[in-house]
């Protein structure tokens, strides 16, 4: 269930990103994917869910980091009550529940930019690890 925008106005799951795709990545700005650090279709993960609004959420790994309260934040690290970026309404939203999910496939497109907008949210290329 997450999507990304690409500069052309088309809406990819996040499976199905390419290298050299631009996606957007902030205030109407785009990237080119140039790698993956992970691309994993086979097989089940742990993640975090940040619901933000009625059917809107991001779905990321533990150490996935996201624009909370202003500055790079790991996914597990997230409290109800923070505050992501959504930058489909220029504004920042209130983080409402937290959840641990299991979902199938571990998709991590970078861009060359270092940043990537999932669902309308803020987010970054990087984990804690890279």
């Amino acid at each position: 269930d997450a999507m990304v925008e690409l500069e052309n106005g088309y809406v990819k799951r996040m499976d199905q990103v390419e290298i050299g795709d631009r996606v957007k990545v902030a205030n109407g700005r785009y990237s080119d994917v140039y790698f993956f650090g992970h691309r994993k279709s086979l097989g089940y993960y742990d993640f975090v869910q940040l619901t933000v609004g009625q059917n809107k959420h991001i779905t990321m790994s533990n150490g996935h980091l996201v624009m909370a309260n202003q500055k790079w934040t790991r996914a597990m690290d997230v409290s109800i009550g923070d505050l992501l970026l959504d930058v489909e309404k220029n504004a920042y939203v209130p983080v409402i529940s937290i959840g641990k999910v299991k979902r199938a496939g571990l998709f991590n497109p970078h861009t060359l930019d270092g940043e990537i907008v999932v669902n309308g949210i803020q987010a970054s290329s990087y984990t804690d690890i890279l």
